[in-house]
């Protein structure tokens, strides 16, 4: 007589042996998940950090070129909002001026150039940790053939993400002082003549300013970057 001895899995078994599968396959999933996540954020943080960068180049870009466009006066001329705005020859006071207030980055058309310009002088500051506001939509980014700019109305029309910028002015300081920091100067915005004295002229003085930018997509962040600008190259 042959006598067979077969084991087989019992149904409790079975049931174990798949629990135990599925814990594994998605631990696995979630690890894909969470790294897809970062990379993802990550990326989102990357292009955030560049969109503030290209701001802070722009603002020294627009110096740069109020001194070169205006080089009888251009340490009196640096401030201005717009490099090619008219000016009269013996004071830049009567055009915009940087000041401690928020701006967008635009492109201004000229001698079939593009060159950056500000316009604005808010004083709300972006945040978008509690989504985004009316008034703040105005710091929408759009795609267009020149790269991203502001949106016409606040409207965003790309693809991607939500990103929102803006330029914040910290104030001038004067920098032929001992104080240590230099001594803060209160400078109109080019609208009404300059009460302190020293914003028109040639003395050394710093502009301090940040770019902040804001990003929605899962969830929300912002970074800020800050620099300092002075009326001297040298």
């Amino acid at each position: 007589m042959i006598i067979a001895n077969k084991k087989a899995f019992t149904l409790l078994e079975l049931v174990i042996a798949l629990g135990i599968l599925s814990v594994g396959i998605l631990g696995v999933l979630t690890v894909l998940q969470e790294g897809f996540r970062f990379v993802d954020k990550t990326r989102q943080d990357v292009v955030a950090i560049n969109l503030a960068r290209e701001w802070v180049e722009s603002v020294f870009t627009i110096r740069n070129t109020n001194r070169r466009k205006r080089s009888w006066k251009r340490d009196e001329c640096w401030l201005l909002q717009d490099p090619f705005a008219p000016v009269p020859t013996t004071a830049c006071q009567t055009s915009p001026w940087l000041g401690s207030w928020t701006y967008l980055l635009q492109r201004a058309y000229y001698s079939g150039q593009y060159y950056p310009m500000l316009s604005g002088g808010w004083s709300e500051l972006l945040d978008v940790s509690d989504g985004i506001s009316a008034n703040e939509s105005q710091f929408a980014l759009c795609e267009t053939w020149t790269g991203r700019t502001s949106c016409p109305g606040g409207t965003w029309s790309a693809s991607e993400w939500l990103f929102y910028r803006q330029i914040i002015g910290k104030w001038l300081y004067r920098k032929d002082v001992s104080v240590q920091g230099g001594e803060f100067i209160d400078c109109p915005n080019g609208s009404t003549p300059l009460s302190s004295g020293f914003c028109g002229d040639e003395r050394a003085k710093e502009f301090r300013f940040c770019v902040r930018v804001g990003s929605i997509k899962q969830w929300t962040n912002t970074i800020e970057q800050c620099a300092v600008m002075t009326n001297f190259l040298e």
